[in-house]
């Protein structure tokens, strides 16, 4: 009996998270060259505006991993 109601549990919770409205996720990736770079992490190298104000106004990642130390399994790994 307690399977079966926490399976519906489960299902009823699901359905629940198929009703709301579905996140955008971007994800900008760049390689061979340090983080700040960018001015979003206080880089004045390169102007990058709009990577700027996405940042501001969405998410930013403040720890960084890396699968290999060479870009091209890493961006694979993604």
């Amino acid at each position: 009996m307690n399977r079966l109601l926490l399976s519906l549990l489960f299902t009823a919770i699901g359905q629940a998270s198929m009703l709301a409205e579905p996140y955008n996720v971007l994800v900008i990736q760049t390689d061979e060259h340090h983080f700040k770079t960018l001015g979003c992490y206080g880089g004045r190298i390169v102007e990058t505006p709009n990577i700027d104000w996405i940042a501001k106004h969405g998410a930013i990642a403040t720890s960084f991993y890396a699968t290999t130390p060479v870009c091209s399994p890493s961006r694979g790994a993604l």
